[in-house]
């Protein structure tokens, strides 16, 4: 298959660069709003290291 410059091949088909920043931007919210909602429904204490380092990393 030929691929015109500035797009990928992927599983969705042809993305632009655009189409891949803002596939990552709506993965990141949505593990943002996961870890938020789980802070909300249990508390900060609930999450472990790991998820509290990754929703540090997602802030930044």
């Amino acid at each position: 298959m030929i691929v015109q410059p500035g797009w990928f091949s992927g599983d969705e088909g042809l993305l632009t660069k655009e189409d891949k920043y803002n596939a990552a931007k709506r993965a990141k919210e949505k593990e943002i709003d996961r870890l938020l909602d789980k802070i909300n429904k249990k508390g900060m204490d609930q999450l472990s290291e790991k998820e509290k380092e990754r929703l540090k990393q997602l802030s930044e």
